[in-house]
């Protein structure tokens, strides 16, 4: 969580013509409609960035899941935005806590996305 990482996620890369021939595909089948490749792309950049999610989530159940690194940025970051020197030991829980509160934020950001996506061509 350094200055220059504003945001906690996944680097989300442009998907590959395979990954997003399965979108176009999936949603075909399921909803019966073609999506054009534009939204296709944003849909597959969509579905990925929720598998990161998901992963990161289960993740949490394991102890090691939050690096020791990822736990001094938020003691950084603690004391260069709050002036709050807290104990490595409070930036795991923070850090832990901190995640765990974003992913279902994140998670409902994307089925909105999503949805607004399908929504587009049902009406």
């Amino acid at each position: 969580m350094n200055k220059d990482n504003a945001k906690l996620g996944p680097e989300v890369q442009e998907p590959n013509d395979k990954e997003i021939g399965k979108s176009i595909q999936k949603v075909k089948n399921r909803f019966g409609f073609l999506m054009e490749r534009e939204d296709a792309i944003e849909f597959t950049k969509l579905r990925n960035e929720l598998a990161w999610w998901i992963k990161v989530e289960r993740g949490l159940k394991n102890p090691e899941s939050v690096t020791e690194e990822m736990a001094k940025e938020v003691q950084v970051y603690e004391k260069e935005h709050y002036n709050n020197g807290i104990t490595l030991e409070e930036a795991f829980e923070k850090t832990r806590s901190s995640v765990s509160e974003l992913i279902p934020v994140a998670k409902k950001r994307i089925a909105n996305q999503t949805n607004s996506i399908i929504q587009k061509y049902l009406k």
